[in-house]
């Protein structure tokens, strides 16, 4: 009796555990399904029975869960299982409620698109250029860099002190730099020459991309264009294949017209979709130059080019002092001539005032004042100067070059423009007046017998294709005037429309006056 006592005490302490451990289990997989079920309240909740529940959490508690987790620290996302028979290994399939992480760097810094217009014309293009575009924000960068060097180009030389000692002698001698061939004033010149050519460099850049992002943008609304256009052209396809639809129905046409039609009207269908491929490439290159890739904006504003000058010498010299290549030779160039007489007077010997005190054998002490000046004996900066006017001739050659660039450039981008803007005229005038007339015939005929479905399709795909190449030559023509708006320097803009440039430097001498203005030779 007493053995059987000690085994039935035994299987019931072995017993304890599994029960206590069922138990644990079954706690736990009731707080899990709390859990979910919490959650999945939280977000039918209304959002102003959500604003009213976080008012009533305490100030405290709302600082700690808003301040933001550690950058180094990646927590995963928390999922919330349904039960404990869903764990992985069970065999169910799991529909886990998972909670995302708002403080993962990969979502950090994201643009909102949302705030971004629907549709932009040509000005509002350009103002998100200038304020998103992060190939600009890089050229920015280079202002900063040279106005590093008027810091250096202000700065005085330090002063050197020595202390030497020997057997009942001390000296302690002070020596001070004195520039007083005007090395200083050349260098913060030179410095203030150089911020200059990099802030027109800035400005050369920014009417480049101008450029590129407005032949995209134009490109991109030619693009609408045609896709409005074969929409066009798949309702009028569909009229007709109302009029096929009749024909056969009388008995008076095969099935073939049907089947033709049907066909032809899928080629348009796929036409459309090759369109909207191409739309969605211009709208991804477009973005990529304003710093938002997955922007795919529509397009507004007039699609229409304007007439230009009669004459291209006219635009030449009222455009001239201020295109922004030619500006940026120019400052460049008077950059490299500043350079010059900066290094020129940095090789002439510097004077330096010494001052000191002498303890000799600890009883007497001698003050010495003296001067030192470096003897330009074997190097008088030969070397540096001829590099310095060898760069400078280098620029003034580039400025001669790119002056001439852009005359040559301006007279193209005219003459392009004229012969475009006549052979538009001319198509619109020839061709598409007699598109009407045209339809209404080929129409008229199927209706009375005398043509063809064949025919009939041939017309309808004819004008769709005259209509297409009609905004063919407005985009080309558009394009074109885009070059000779480029070439006129039109998309030049002030230091202050480029944010981040801060305000510019004082002039120097044979530096732009100010922004716009023309530039003044030393």
């Amino acid at each position: 009796m007493v053995e059987m006592q000690r085994i039935t005490s035994k299987q019931r302490r072995r017993q304890q555990p599994q029960s206590l451990q069922g138990l644990r289990g079954q706690l736990r997989q009731r707080a899990l399904q709390m859990a979910a079920s919490s959650v999945a309240a939280l977000m039918a909740v209304p959002p102003a029975v959500q604003a009213q529940l976080a008012a009533q959490v305490p100030p405290a508690v709302q600082a700690q869960s808003a301040a933001p987790a550690p950058a180094a620290v990646r927590r995963p996302p928390v999922v919330l299982a349904q039960s404990a028979a869903d764990a992985p290994g069970s065999g169910r399939q799991v529909m886990p409620v998972v909670v995302p992480d708002s403080s993962r760097p990969d979502t950090a810094g994201a643009v909102d698109i949302t705030v971004l217009p629907e549709r932009i014309d040509r000005d509002g293009l350009l103002r998100l250029l200038r304020e998103r575009s992060p190939a600009l924000a890089t050229e920015r960068r280079q202002i900063d860099v040279a106005r590093a060097d008027e810091i250096t180009a202000r700065a005085w030389p330090n002063p050197a002190v020595s202390f030497d000692t020997r057997r009942g002698e001390r000296n302690v001698l002070l020596s001070q730099p004195l520039l007083l061939s005007g090395q200083r004033q050349a260098r913060e010149a030179a410095a203030r020459s150089g911020t200059t050519a990099a802030q027109e460099t800035v400005r050369a850049g920014y009417a480049e991309l101008a450029s590129e992002a407005v032949s995209l943008l134009l490109q991109l609304q030619a693009n609408q264009h045609r896709r409005q256009a074969w929409g066009e052209a798949l309702n009028d396809l569909d009229r007709l294949y109302a009029i096929v639809v009749g024909q056969v129905e009388a008995g008076a046409r095969s099935r073939f017209d049907l089947h033709r039609m049907s066909v032809e009207r899928a080629a348009l269908a796929a036409q459309l979709g090759t369109l909207a491929s191409a739309a969605a490439d211009l709208g991804g290159r477009l973005g990529v130059l304003i710093g938002v890739p997955d922007w795919r904006p529509g397009v507004a504003g007039e699609f229409r080019p304007t007439t230009p000058p009669e004459t291209w010498e006219a635009a030449w010299l009222d455009s001239r002092d201020r295109l922004p290549a030619l500006r940026a030779a120019q400052a460049q160039e008077l950059a490299a001539r500043s350079r010059i007489d900066a290094v020129r007077k940095d090789f002439v010997p510097v004077p330096s005032l010494n001052l000191g005190q002498q303890w000799v054998a600890q009883e007497h002490r001698n003050t010495v004042i003296g001067v030192s000046v470096n003897l330009p004996l074997f190097d008088r900066g030969e070397g540096p100067i001829a590099r310095a006017r060898a760069e400078a001739q280098l620029a003034a050659l580039r400025r001669e070059q790119v002056e001439r660039q852009a005359q040559v450039e301006l007279r193209r981008s005219h003459e392009v423009l004229r012969l475009r803007i006549d052979a538009l005229n001319a198509y619109e005038r020839d061709v598409l007046s007699q598109l009407p007339r045209l339809r209404e015939m080929a129409e008229d005929a199927y209706r009375f017998g005398r043509g063809s479905v064949l025919e009939l399709i041939d017309v309808a795909r004819s004008v769709a294709e005259r209509r297409i190449e009609h905004i063919d030559a407005i985009e080309q023509a558009m394009l074109a005037e885009n070059d000779f708006a480029a070439a006129r320097g039109v998309y030049q803009v002030g230091l202050a429309d480029l944010g981040g440039l801060g305000a510019p430097s004082a002039p120097a001498v044979g530096t732009p006056a100010a922004v716009g203005g023309p530039l003044v030779r030393p």
